[in-house]
């Protein structure tokens, strides 16, 4: 009986999953799904509409990632689509906590509409964590709790619950909002995965953890720590922080490739653009030492089958036909990147980005702060004159951890001075709720010489201003405002770099290369001013996370992340 395929695609390296390599081959299309796949030469009762010569070229599956935020991207779901499968990425499960933090349920149907004709599948997680900690440590617009759960997983775009980031609360309080999510779903939808961010802790917190049936993590860990976890039985998803060569060695020793997928987490638009996504993170994985083929494995089939998407990330018969053809196994920029059959990026061609707004007009209209005076960055001291003692944030050059560091400064006037080796750094509420400001001093890599200003603050994107002198930061802080959301670097009064958000203060609906080039120029204007870190806007960004180590600021106080306790920060 004759196989009747749409299209042939013929004399390629095809890669087969089962096995983990290549084979040389064929594999045939009909409507959106792989019908047939053949070793050497193609069967000859085999009819098809058109045929492709693959000329000897190599084809992988479309790569999977399973945890990462679109709005990390600031890029809205459609354009950022158009750049993933240029990047041979077909299909990612998106974390909108970022949105939900401004806007709430609506911010996540919103994303969820806005992301509909777009070139690649983009799945969703519940967001688990909105505010990250509770309205007793921050300040957000917005709030997921079990009514927002129970509706948003009606949605079949929804695949799982969203990085349960709360560590102490999970360990501490039974009765804890994300204690009560997991065992909701563990009751009622058995099977939807869980997905975790447990920074830090090994042996029986670990255990404790995972007995929730939280299952997965991607935080940065040293080898012990990430061998506890995939022993615990984890899917442990390694993102660009952890390709290293001693994960790679302990993949390829213990076998641990059902164990892990890798993934992206956060990926600004300037390193998209320059480097690529999830097939960039692949190639750091292979220079680490993990053969292409198993790097192509995780990138695939695990998270595929991670987020019980059990009908993609390999080429065989009943799959979706997502795939892309590539010329060299020493990068991934595919020639061509087929999404259920279709051609949706052509190397030969590019890519045309349309320009739309796609948001409710609310999700413009998000920076509720009138014109900010210097004077709000004063801060204020327990005494008129005199030497005091401030404990603040030191902000290291390598990670986003951020440690305590506490400095004997001078009062004068019932205000803080500071010294060569302090700045201010600042959190102003921005979301109409209470008017909150809270600032207090940052040391180590982040001694500016003028002032940054950010909406993009993790996770409750509050107004974040760092800086040496209260005249920067004011105008830093009113040019964010004024463009509805972003960054800004200012020095001596002057804006340096800026780049508008105007989408809930996370996300611009321009071209996506124009937001890149002005990520770039603050990034640079940034490190000209003397921020040291390899990523300044995520360094920034996140010392104001309260679920990320050590302490961090929120506009309620300075957070002791590992007691679950504010700070205070005069003696």
């Amino acid at each position: 009986m004759g196989i009747k395929a749409d299209t042939l695609f013929y004399n390629g390296n095809i890669y087969n999953t089962p096995f983990k390599k290549f084979i040389k081959g064929y594999f045939s299309v009909k409507d959106n799904k792989i019908l047939h796949l053949g070793v050497g030469e193609v069967r000859k009762d085999i009819e098809y509409n058109n045929a492709v010569d693959l000329e000897g070229k190599w084809v992988i599956p479309g790569l999977v990632d399973s945890h990462m935020h679109v709005e990390s991207s600031m890029i809205t779901p459609k354009p950022f689509a158009k750049l993933m499968v240029e990047n041979g990425i077909t299909t990612v499960v998106s974390e909108p906590h970022e949105i939900a933090n401004v806007k709430g349920i609506d911010g996540v149907l919103s994303m969820i509409e806005a992301a509909k004709g777009a070139v690649m599948d983009i799945f969703y997680a519940v967001p688990s964590s909105v505010p990250s900690t509770s309205g007793e440590f921050e300040t957000t617009g917005g709030e997921i709790d079990m009514p927002q759960l129970i509706e948003l997983i009606k949605h079949k775009e929804v695949v799982c619950l969203g990085e349960v980031m709360n560590t102490y609360k999970i360990l501490t309080d039974p009765n804890d909002k994300q204690n009560q999510f997991v065992k909701y779903l563990k009751e009622n939808y058995p099977a939807m995965p869980l997905e975790g961010h447990c920074p830090r802790i090994i042996g029986s917190d670990l255990n404790q953890y995972v007995y929730t049936g939280i299952g997965s993590d991607h935080t940065e860990h040293d080898l012990n720590a990430f061998l506890q976890r995939v022993f615990n039985g984890m899917i442990f998803q390694v993102q660009d922080k952890m390709a290293k060569p001693e994960i790679a060695q302990a993949i390829k020793e213990y076998n641990l490739y059902e164990n892990v997928a890798i993934v992206t987490d956060d990926t600004t638009p300037a390193n998209l653009i320059n480097h690529g996504h999830l097939n960039s993170v692949v190639m750091e994985m292979v220079k680490c030492g993990l053969e292409f083929e198993k790097a192509v494995y995780c990138a695939t089939a695990t998270p595929a089958r991670r987020m019980r998407l059990y009908d993609r990330g390999q080429i065989t018969p009943g799959m979706i036909a997502d795939f892309c053809i590539l010329d060299t196994l020493d990068e991934i920029k595919p020639l061509k990147t087929y999404k259920n059959g279709k051609i949706v990026f052509d190397k030969s061609v590019g890519n045309t980005f349309k320009i739309e707004k796609a948001f409710p007009e609310d999700h413009y209209k998000t920076m509720k702060l009138g014109k900010i005076n210097p004077e709000i960055f004063d801060i204020k001291t327990p005494i008129q004159e005199g030497e005091v003692k401030i404990t603040g944030l030191e902000v290291l050059p390598d990670f986003t951890r951020t440690p305590k560091a506490v400095k004997k400064l001078k009062a004068k006037g019932g205000k803080l001075e500071l010294d060569n080796t302090t700045r201010k750094i600042v959190v102003i509420e921005r979301h109409g709720k209470n008017g909150n400001v809270f600032g207090t001093i940052a040391t180590g890599a982040c001694i500016v010489d003028g002032a940054v200003a950010t909406s993009y603050a993790h996770d409750h994107h509050n107004l974040l201003v760092l800086g040496k002198t209260n005249e920067d930061m004011a105008i830093a802080a009113n040019t964010v405002i004024e463009n509805g959301g972003g960054l800004a670097v200012v020095k001596n009064g002057e804006v340096l770099a800026q780049c508008k958000l105007e989408v809930c203060g996370l996300m611009s609906e321009r071209n996506p290369y124009e937001i890149a080039n002005d990520v770039q120029s603050v990034e640079q204007a940034m490190r000209d001013i003397g921020y040291v870190h390899y990523n300044p806007i995520m360094s920034l960004a996140t010392t104001c996370l309260p679920v990320s180590m050590d302490v961090k600021i929120t506009d309620k106080g300075l957070v002791d992340v590992i007691n679950g306790k504010f700070i205070d920060i005069f003696e």
